[in-house]
């Protein structure tokens, strides 16, 4: 059995399911000839006030946090969508919040552990792993380093014809 489980801000896990309910997150490209507010108004499905129509969708209160998140990322203004896709369009918001990016100085930091229950015929052994990390100061993120990194190290073994394997492969 594996769990995992990632701590991050208070209601982040409710602003990201409402975005997904909203099919926010699309891909798909094409013209978005509309202001935010009419497409959270047409991702909902509703007619009227956009943010009345994108709680009873996504169920949450108007007067709730995840409503109060969205309008403060800008999602039901009248500002024209500069975007060819819905994830592209959140992005774009999130990229104008000056609020969101690192202060001169400031550093991200990741946490993690792993706790494995390893169970064999005749025994059952606990074993675990450990990683706290932070950023540079330089400005590089921890985030981009330990996601960026190995994928790196990786796609150069494969290159250099140090891995050979294909296909999804287990340790």
């Amino acid at each position: 059995t594996l769990l995992r489980g990632t701590f991050r801000y208070a209601g982040w896990a409710d602003i990201l399911l409402s975005l997904v309910k909203l099919d926010m997150l699309d891909l798909t490209e094409g013209e978005i000839d509309m202001t935010y507010n009419q497409m959270m108004l047409k991702q909902a499905g509703g007619e009227g006030d956009a943010k009345e129509a994108v709680s009873k969708k996504v169920g949450h209160p108007v007067d709730g946090e995840v409503i109060a998140a969205m309008t403060w990322l800008g999602l039901f203004t009248d500002e024209k969508v500069q975007a060819k896709t819905r994830l592209d369009s959140v992005c774009e918001l999130m990229k104008m919040k000056n609020e969101m990016e690192y202060a001169t100085g400031e550093k991200d930091m990741i946490v993690m552990k792993h706790t494995y229950e390893v169970e064999y015929p005749d025994r059952t052994e606990y074993l675990s792993t450990q990683l706290v990390d932070y950023g540079l100061d330089d400005g590089t993120t921890s985030m981009s380093r330990t996601v960026g990194l190995p994928v790196a190290i990786a796609a150069r073994l494969v290159l250099e014809g140090k891995i050979a394997l294909t296909g999804i492969q287990i340790p």
